[in-house]
């Protein structure tokens, strides 16, 4: 009886054991936005943004501002200097770049100083353009890439900031750009931002809509910075909304839904999200300020007490004297 009743349970035990647990759910898929890196110079970098904000700000926290959801800080291999030495800064910042496995490459302004600059010849300079595109082909992933805007208007900019032998004549720009998208069309994941057509758009005369933002005649003037070279910091958003907006034409992978639109609400978070930075520089401020004027001493008690006793004298004389 005894051993009946064991082998009945013996058969019944995988029925009364734990239900299997489920499956984890699948990560979610990588995103485009999920490693962002940023190849250029100058405009990537915010040149000359810093004083409008209160803090420094560059592409990187516009994109972050334009997002509808939190991103991770972008790999920044942007760089002030690179105009000094594009072949120097250009391969160890593509090297960099490629190294985070970025999903998403921002390189706005990455082929401007491998055009631009002065060269003996157009054919060396050409021959710098190709050496700039050979760096971007070990990238898979989505990579946004303005083609070289005509910015010969900075010539006249305050204070001048590019020099007449820097900037490509018309044909020779024209040849570059074309050499750009026959590269491009070799290369599914690179998309061309036609930086070209929107610079000629802030620099001139006639108002323009942008993605539902209307953009006036009456305030292009403002959208560039003195030296006629770089945007302000509305002059960047709006670079920016064009660049996504691009973007988000070439790739299915890259909704529109993803990103603000409204260049108003977009400077509102920028601005916003600097407020730590400008509390700090206040705080600095404060203290260089208590720094370079510190209280006077405290009294002397000894000087003190001389100076009553001095003061007790003269009232006793005077009393004398009446």
């Amino acid at each position: 009886m005894l051993h009946w009743l064991q082998s009945s349970l013996l058969a019944l035990a995988p029925l009364v054991q734990s239900p299997v647990p489920p499956k984890p759910a699948d990560a979610p898929a990588t995103t485009a936005l999920d490693r962002v890196a940023v190849l250029g110079a100058s405009l990537s970098e915010g040149f000359g943004l810093e004083p409008e904000i209160g803090a420094p700000v560059w592409i990187g926290d516009v994109v972050r501002a334009a997002a509808k959801r939190e991103l991770p800080a972008p790999n920044r291999q942007s760089s002030l200097l690179f105009f000094t030495a594009p072949r120097v800064f250009g391969p160890k910042a593509a090297k960099e770049a490629l190294a985070t496995q970025p999903t998403l490459v921002l390189a706005l302004d990455w082929l401007f100083w491998f055009g631009y600059g002065a060269f003996d010849s157009d054919a060396k300079r050409l021959e710098s353009f190709e050496f700039g595109l050979k760096q971007l082909e070990p990238f898979t992933c989505p990579v946004l890439l303005g083609d070289l805007p005509d910015m010969r208007g900075a010539l006249t900019g305050v204070p001048q900031m590019l020099d007449e032998k820097q900037v490509p004549a018309a044909a020779a720009l024209a040849v570059l750009n074309e050499r750009l998208k026959a590269w491009s069309k070799e290369r599914a994941n690179v998309v061309v931002f036609p930086l070209s057509e929107f610079a000629a758009k802030l620099s001139g005369k006639d108002a323009f809509t942008l993605r539902g933002n209307s953009v006036f005649a009456s305030e292009l003037p403002e959208l560039l910075q003195k030296d006629k070279l770089h945007p302000t910091v509305m002059g960047t958003i709006v670079t920016w909304i064009a660049a996504a907006d691009a973007l988000v034409r070439a790739r299915k992978d890259v909704p529109a839904t993803w990103f603000e639109w409204d260049r108003q609400q977009i400077y509102r978070r920028l601005y916003a999200s600097q407020e730590a930075a400008r509390a700090a520089k206040r705080i600095e401020r404060q203290k260089q300020y208590e720094k370079d004027h510190p209280p006077p001493p405290p009294p002397d008690p000894a000087e003190q007490a001389r100076k009553k006793r001095a003061g007790d004298g003269d009232g006793e004389d005077a009393g004398k004297g009446g």
